[in-house]
């Protein structure tokens, strides 16, 4: 099989959110995509897996993730948050967010580029890299570390 490796799109907002009103503002952004089929049963499972453990990596990163049967083609959002959303759990802000959503019954080529991206997030430099460099250095670094093996 190919490898297919999984695009990610950048986005800089500069609205003020909550984290419920982000659950809902990247469901739509994907929704008017077509990636996903409802925005509002992804708002809710996003909620729920939020309650059932926080996504919280390191203070300020967060990374919102679920597998869903409402997820047309597994997407990676990565969103900068200016302002940063305060009380992402009750001590830490988030300013940077993560999300990652596959597509339930995902072939196993891309799984494998999903697992490839969440191990790099174990390294300071790739946290750092997603909350700082351009769309095309993202890209760039998330390509190659889907082609290792």
């Amino acid at each position: 099989m190919e490898n297919k490796p999984i695009k990610i799109d950048l986005l800089e907002l500069k609205e003020e959110y909550d984290k419920s009103g982000l659950f809902r503002f990247v469901s739509g952004y994907l929704h008017g995509l077509g990636k996903i089929d409802s925005a509002e049963a992804l708002v809710e499972e996003l909620q729920w897996r939020e309650s059932a453990g926080n996504t919280l990596i390191e203070e300020d990163f967060a990374v919102p993730h679920i597998e869903s049967s409402h997820v047309n083609e597994t997407s990676i959002v990565l969103v900068r948050l200016i302002p940063p959303i305060f009380n992402w759990t009750a001590d830490y802000s988030v300013n940077t967010a993560l999300f990652i959503l596959i597509k339930k019954d995902e072939e196993k080529d891309i799984l494998k580029n999903v697992k490839k991206i969440i191990k790099s997030l174990a390294y300071e430099e790739t946290i750092e890299l997603l909350k700082q460099a351009g769309l095309q250095r993202v890209e760039s670094v998330l390509q190659k570390l889907q082609e290792e093996t």
